[in-house]
């Protein structure tokens, strides 16, 4: 769960068919900008 402004959220789901598949993904999403303005450019 991502807090962008006062009652502003953003949730990513992570579905991974094993261990490995997870951490892939994990460190995917971890290495996501998801700052304000860089999710409202698409980044």
């Amino acid at each position: 769960m991502v807090k962008f402004d006062r009652n502003r959220f953003a949730q990513i789901a992570l579905y991974a068919g094993d261990a490995s598949e997870l951490g892939s993904l994990q460190s995917l999403a971890q290495g996501m900008s998801l700052t304000p303005s860089a999710v409202a450019a698409g980044r």
